[in-house]
């Protein structure tokens, strides 16, 4: 008799994660590492996938193993590359097993279906990234007969770039969330089978079962997007540098606004990092310090200087694009009366203030909860409401004073973007949706404010926004300017003059200074519950643990916290962290890695994380 080591589809501890099966004679010849079957487990049967063959076990457990039932796929479904990379993953980002595996593993369908040519909404894409770099190192990798692998950070951009890469490739593929069940089980299967010789996709492309691999292309690494935000919590450039170690493939790295993470890797020759040169660049730069339009009595979110720059552009037939980073009319009201700030009740974070017909709303970007605006202050009686913060709809009506009937367009999150729309448009308002559209250049970029970045207290603000003011420069021909109450701040200059080395050289200092990526790396622990007090004594009584733990270490960890979250209730649940900070060439101890595994299921652990608000 032989025996597996099986990872079932199931949740399980972390502590333990394989469980060993029996192997009937008449499944051996069917069996191997890799494989699916059907095995017992309690009540149930259910899936697993097996890890490790073994010939023989203890005595004392012989007796009490369940045999295999039945195989489910014969031959391998995972090869030896994806079970190493899960494994890696369970360690990298202390999730169970069974959930790295199976993220690999699509759904079966229950009715076989055949892979059909894609339906690709070509009237609502914006033009392809990067696509002759691509094309290009495609061609090379072609050449050597391996297969490649191209990520984008949405499906926006996957699809502009495959549409792109299709005429001049036979053998290529779309791979992404939005395939149905079917659709992705047969796409898997021809990928494993090697019919397609490159694959564009999101983030979730990564784990497809390639045998070839070659070459792997991370366009745009530092989106949000790449980052998964439910268990496994993986950060996919990550995924990627190990996926390319393992297949010995080239990975390179494309983007105009690299994080210092791609710097630093790219210094120690484990990427190539390609940073192609900007369409155009603006030929005149204006910084507005919005303190002299309070003094001179100007409380509109356009200043002086930038309205007379749109009605210039506009006079002359030009293109503008105005940048105002919140949706709505304005990012929150209160009370002129008594100061009362209205809030979500489940979250309470500011509600929004949106524009609607027949009746304007108040709004939780969070958890989408909406009410009618009040006529009187809920807290005093009072009547006499403050709208503040201005957002894209607020900037809509306030062009609409001074123009008359101008063509306008809001690129805002939930609406599908339209290139014929954009082409006809006078003046397109734009929210960050702009950051994952490849957009030609306009005459006049306009930003409103990015001060609410300036102000945010994470270790990622000044990367975000030297990101953003420098795709929004590389859309300027003309002119660029940007409003803001804090114009002596370096960062804004840095990143409107495009000083990648200036900004560098200073955030470099700080993140060594601070204990900060790429030089250490972040672990953080959330608690989420709906009683407040339950939520800081459990996070309170973890955080002395962990102190007590690592008192004795002799590296140099950090445990900051507990505090409340920055959002610190989202849907009717309070929200504690803790931050754990870790050298980066310092291996996590033993005893911290098993102290974390151990932790309760209602506690959230998210390694190398976006943000720490």
């Amino acid at each position: 008799m032989q025996y597996a080591e099986i990872v079932p589809r199931t949740k399980t501890e972390l502590t333990k994660q394989v469980f060993t099966y029996a192997i009937p004679p008449t499944l051996l010849p069917h069996l191997q590492v890799g494989s699916l079957v059907l095995i017992p487990f309690g009540k149930r049967k259910i899936e697993g996938i097996i890890v490790k063959m073994l010939k023989k076990t203890t005595a004392e457990i012989k007796e009490k193993l369940k045999p295999i039932s039945a195989v489910i796929e014969k031959g391998p479904l995972l090869n030896q590359t994806q079970l190493t990379l899960a494994q890696w993953m369970t360690q990298e980002y202390f999730a169970p097993l069974a959930q790295t595996l199976f993220e690999m593993v699509p759904l079966r369908p229950k009715r076989p279906s055949r892979l059909k040519t894609p339906m690709i909404p070509e009237k609502n894409l914006p033009a392809p990234p990067y696509p002759k770099l691509v094309s290009q190192l495609c061609q090379k990798t072609g050449a050597a007969k391996r297969q490649v692998l191209v990520l984008a950070p949405d499906f926006a951009s996957a699809a502009s770039l495959f549409l792109f890469l299709k005429q001049q490739f036979a053998n290529i593929a779309l791979y992404h969330g939005g395939l149905n069940k079917g659709e992705r089980f047969d796409l898997w299967q021809k990928i494993k089978d090697n019919h397609f010789q490159i694959v564009c996709g999101t983030r979730s492309a990564i784990f497809l079962p390639f045998s070839r691999l070659g070459l792997i292309i991370l366009l745009d690494e530092e989106s949000e997007a790449y980052k998964n935000e439910r268990s496994p919590r993986y950060q996919t450039k990550e995924v990627a540098l190990k996926l390319a170690q393992l297949t010995q493939s080239r990975l390179f790295i494309i983007s105009a606004t690299p994080s210092l993470w791609a710097f630093a890797q790219a210094q120690k020759r484990r990427i190539q990092l390609l940073r192609p040169k900007p369409l155009c660049s603006p030929r005149h730069l204006y910084l507005v310090d919005l303190k002299n339009e309070i003094k001179k009595g100007n409380h509109s979110p356009i200043s002086d200087l930038l309205k007379s720059e749109i009605l210039r552009t506009y006079q002359k037939k030009g293109k503008i694009i105005l940048f105002a980073p919140r949706r709505g009319a304005a990012s929150y009201i209160f009370c002129r009366e008594c100061g009362y700030l209205l809030r979500c009740p489940h979250c309470e974070l500011p509600l929004t203030y949106h524009l609607h017909h027949p009746q304007n709303q108040l709004l939780c970007h969070h958890c989408l909860y909406q009410t009618s605006p009040p006529s009187l202050c809920p807290n005093c009686q009072g009547t006499w409401f403050r709208y503040w913060g201005a957002g894209s709809q607020r900037v809509e009506a306030e062009i609409k004073k001074w123009l008359i009937k101008p063509n306008i367009l809001r690129l805002e999150q939930e609406k599908f973007f339209q290139p014929e729309a954009f082409n006809n448009a006078e003046i397109i308002i734009a929210t960050p949706k702009i950051f994952y559209l490849n957009l030609p250049p306009v005459d006049l970029v306009g930003i409103v404010s990015i001060d609410h970045l300036l102000n945010l207290a994470d270790f990622s603000s000044s990367e975000k926004i030297f990101a953003q003011l420098n795709r929004l420069a590389g859309l300027a021909k003309q002119t660029l300017l940007l409003q803001t109450y804090h114009p002596n701040n370096p960062l804004l200059r840095f990143a409107l003059k495009r000083d990648w080395s200036a900004f560098l050289k200073q955030e470099i200092n700080l993140r060594q200074k601070l204990a900060l990526p790429p030089f250490f790396r972040l672990i953080r622990l959330i608690y989420q519950h709906k009683n407040e007090a339950r939520c800081e004594k459990e996070t309170n009584l973890v955080a002395l643990k962990l102190k007590a733990l690592l008192e004795n270490f002799s590296g140099k960890l950090i445990v900051l916290g507990p505090s409340p979250c920055f959002y610190a209730k989202i849907k009717g649940r309070y929200r504690w962290q803790i931050v754990l900070k870790i050298p980066i060439h310092q291996p996590l101890p033993a005893l911290l890695r098993h102290f974390l595994q151990k932790l309760p299921r209602d506690w959230i652990l998210d390694a190398d994380p976006v943000t720490i608000l």
